[in-house]
Order: structure tokens, then C-alpha cells, then sequence
């Protein structure tokens, strides 16, 4: 596997507590983490606070009566300004996205933010309150491929101080992957659950090499953020768990998504969601693929036109430990077959 070195791009860090992570070097150097493979321990000052509570005044009234959220992925395969002009494509996209509280978006081509601003703004046409987040690097270089977040803003409260984009200066990594720290909006703060996505893209001429890469890009992660133990990458990995490569490397690895297909043609399970499966005890075992073709009422030539991959998603419970008004010690979860 090539020596990776994966740099953590972080704003608005502040205090912390010393933190181990064996058989790495970590170090901050102006505003970022850099963790590299060396087989040495040593220690970093590292954020354990949890998201920040964002004023309420700037946000739609909370929903204090959903108890689950839906976590999706969906890769749309080379969105841009052209192809959202489409016949019914944003049309048909607002229907299959403003089902779920969070969704990881991979594949946006283009060099700024226009094209993802027009489709929340749709989506926001029908009512909801949603809102996007992406590397804070989009529009301001050559940067023309990227991975985004999109989310409604009565369930799902993200810290933008804390907005990551983790990049492989060796090159490994064609699509840098996008980390955000959220939390459930609906209980209050001290009950909430609180999570890290990482929004991945894997090459699928570079499979192997990018794949073999993702366990340390997880690591690099939690030890940004030694506070918080649910991390759940999600995305196109271009494999299932029977060919994991060295992501079977992160701690009691589950795979969201088992013995289906994520993409229309129906060849493979391209798409997943992965995390410690003791630690994100708030998975409630559901999890499902959107099939485009029956969702939308249209043929399989049309649903491929907007992608195709297919979208996948998971449940998991707005509570901390999965327990309302009870932080409960995490257990076991189940991954749904």
C-alpha cells in the first residue's frame, strides 16, 4: 500500500486534550492535522467538543417530534449547470433527494457552487428548509470535481467551523473527501446524536489504491476528533464488504448496505455506508436502496440519465445511544441484510 499522508484541513480549532494514535505521526501545521504512516506514537492537540449550537434565530423552527433521521449517498455522476438543465432533471432530483435529512452528494463538476445552490433552492420551492455545505476550497481555485452535503435544517444542524476536506498530497486520491460534524436538531442538545460523515468518492479505474486508503483517512478523522466515536463513511466505494481491501482494518467495520445492487443497471453494490458497528449504537438496522425507476414513475434508460448509481441511506435514531432524553452506553448495532 503507498505511504499515505493525509492532511486534514480544519477551521476554527480551538483547545483540546492530548491525544495518542499509534503507528502514526500527527502534527499541526498552520490550521491543519497532518497524520502519516511511520509506526511511531507521538501527540496532537486535538478538538473534542461537539458541534456547535447554532442560533436559532437563523434557522427554520426545529423538528421536535422526529425521532429518526435518514442518512443518504448519492452520486450524480458529473452534475453541472448542462446537465441540471435537462429535461425534468431537477424536477426529478427534488423528488428522490427531499426525502432525507442528510445526503452525501459525490460527483459535482464544476469549478463553483451554482449549479448545487439552484437545486436547493428547488427543493426549498416545495417548503423545506435545506441548506448546503461544501470544502471550503470550492470556488476559489481550479478545483472542478467535488463532493457536497445537502440538509434540512429543522433536523440536521452542522458546524461549519468545522467543515474538513482531507486531501493526499501523493496523489492517491483523485476526489477528496468531504468531512462535516452534525448533529440532530430535534432533542435537546445534551441528548442529541452527534456524528461525523465523510462524504468518499473512489475512482473506479483506481479502486485498489483508493480503497486501500479510506481506513486512514477514518483514522485521520477521529483523531481530529478523539470526541466523538460515530463516524460513518459513506459513498461510492465501488466494492461490498466481501472485497473490503484494508478498510476491513477500522474496528468492528459494518457495511449499511448487504446482498442488493446500488446502481441502475443492477451489475453491483457501488454504493455504502460504513461505521463502527459497536460504537454508532443509534443505526436502528434499517437501510435501503432508492430504486429510481419505480420511485419516479420512468424507464431505465431515463433513471440512468440522472445517474447511474442509485441512491442508498440508513436510519438511525435522533437520540444519543439511541435512547430518548438518555445517553445510553453504545452496544452492539445491527447491519441491516
Amino acid at each position: 500500500m503507498p505511504k499515505l499522508i493525509a492532511i486534514v484541513v480544519l477551521a476554527g480549532i480551538s483547545g483540546g486534550v492530548c491525544y495518542l494514535l499509534a503507528n502514526y505521526d500527527i502534527k499541526r501545521v498552520d490550521g491543519q492535522i497532518i497524520i502519516s504512516r511511520h509506526g511511531k506514537q507521538v501527540s496532537v492537540k486535538a478538538d473534542t467538543k461537539k458541534p456547535a449550537t447554532v442560533a436559532d434565530d437563523w434557522l427554520p423552527p426545529r423538528n421536535t417530534k422526529q425521532k429518526l433521521l435518514r442518512i443518504a449517498s448519492f452520486n450524480l455522476e458529473g452534475l453541472n449547470a448542462r446537465k441540471l438543465s435537462g429535461m425534468h432533471m431537477t424536477e426529478r432530483l427534488t423528488r428522490l433527494l427531499d426525502g432525507f435529512d442528510v445526503v452525501a452528494l459525490q460527483d459535482i463538476r464544476s469549478t463553483h457552487v451554482g449549479s448545487l445552490r439552484e437545486l436547493v433552492d428547488t427543493i426549498n420551492g416545495k417548503g423545506r428548509h435545506f441548506d448546503f455545505a461544501v470544502s471550503p476550497e470550492v470556488g476559489r481555485g481550479s478545483i472542478d470535481n467535488y463532493n457536497a452535503f445537502i440538509f434540512d435544517q429543522t433536523t440536521i444542524e452542522l458546524d461549519r467551523f468545522k467543515l474538513c476536506a482531507v486531501t493526499d498530497p501523493s496523489g492517491s486520491m483523485r476526489c477528496r473527501p468531504l468531512v462535516g460534524n452534525f448533529r440532530a436538531r430535534g432533542p435537546q442538545a445534551t441528548d442529541a446524536f452527534t456524528f461525523i460523515l465523510v462524504n468518499v468518492h473512489v475512482d473506479y479505474d483506481r479502486i485498489a489504491t483508493e480503497l486501500n486508503l479510506l481506513d486512514d483517512v477514518y483514522r485521520a478523522v477521529r483523531a481530529a476528533n478523539p470526541g466523538e466515536d460515530d463516524v460513518v463513511l459513506l459513498g461510492s466505494f465501488e466494492t461490498d464488504r466481501n472485497r473490503p481491501g484494508e478498510l476491513s482494518r477500522i474496528p468492528n467495520a459494518g457495511w449499511a448496505l448487504d446482498s442488493t445492487v446500488s446502481t441502475v443497471r443492477g451489475d453491483r453494490l457501488a454504493d455504502n455506508l460504513v461505521f463502527d458497528r459497536h460504537a454508532t449504537s443509534e443505526f436502528t438496522g434499517r437501510a435501503n436502496v432508492v430504486d429510481v425507476v419505480r420511485a419516479l414513475n420512468i424507464t431505465s434508460s431515463e433513471a440512468a440519465e440522472i445517474s447511474s448509481h442509485l441512491p442508498v441511506w440508513a436510519e438511525f435514531s435522533t437520540f444519543e445511544g439511541g435512547q430518548a432524553g438518555h445517553i445510553a452506553e453504545k452496544t452492539s448495532g445491527r447491519i441491516a441484510k
